[in-house]
């Protein structure tokens, strides 16, 4: 670009950032705390960095808990032999690449049934396909 006789340059620069979601149906189940904290550990284990976030929801017909940690879940008093009822979540606080989640989730509601899910978002689907 030329204005005058002075050159000005311009350097265009494009930050993109991707985010792929995947989702999968899974059959119904009920959970016990053995079984939760196996997943929440698995859950855990498909990410790099220890710096993470984490809750499980538990619910009941009226009440919902949310725990920080699989610990505070098991330090709870209140709760069934089998949760059927629950969502469990764990994310990384987002690196320059962008941010990785997955979820579980016994109870996803749509309009048409009731179906238990799996959920990943991240920034590519190499990374979803291995959490799902």
């Amino acid at each position: 670009m030329m204005r005058g006789n002075n050159k000005v340059n311009l350097t265009l620069i494009i930050n993109m950032k991707r985010e792929v979601k995947r989702k999968k149906k899974l059959p119904s189940f009920a959970i016990d705390i053995g079984e939760l904290e196996v997943l929440w550990n698995k859950l855990y284990s498909l990410f790099d960095t220890q710096d993470l976030h984490g809750s499980i929801h538990v619910e009941f017909p009226l009440e919902k808990i949310k725990f920080e940690n699989i610990d505070k879940l098991k330090k709870y008093n209140g709760l069934p032999d089998k949760i059927t009822s629950f969502s469990i979540s764990v994310s990384d606080f987002c690196s320059p690449s962008g941010c990785r989640m997955v979820s579980v989730d016994s109870n996803s509601f749509s309009f048409f049934s009731e179906n238990s899910m799996v959920y990943a978002s991240a920034e590519s689907e190499a990374w979803c396909a291995g959490a799902i």
